[in-house]
């Protein structure tokens, strides 16, 4: 099998790559501070929970945003 025939999406930029990367760390950063939380800060660690999944689902808009601007 020829590798372009196993390849479906082109790579994406640098500045894309980087921009995932960066909000992939900010989400994992999120949740390691919700984990380290006490269970009498509930409030808190559930807000640092979504934030993180906010995230997280911003992320593929961010990628079509940023491919937007790059072509």
């Amino acid at each position: 099998m020829r590798e372009d025939v196993r390849r479906k999406k082109p790579p994406l930029p640098i500045q894309v790559n980087d921009r995932v990367a960066q909000m992939k760390r900010e989400s994992s950063a999120l949740m390691q501070r919700a984990e380290a939380l006490d269970d009498d800060k509930l409030k808190e660690k559930e807000a640092l929970i979504q934030q993180a999944n906010d995230v997280l689902k911003e992320r593929p808009l961010s990628i079509h945003q940023c491919q937007q601007f790059i072509t």
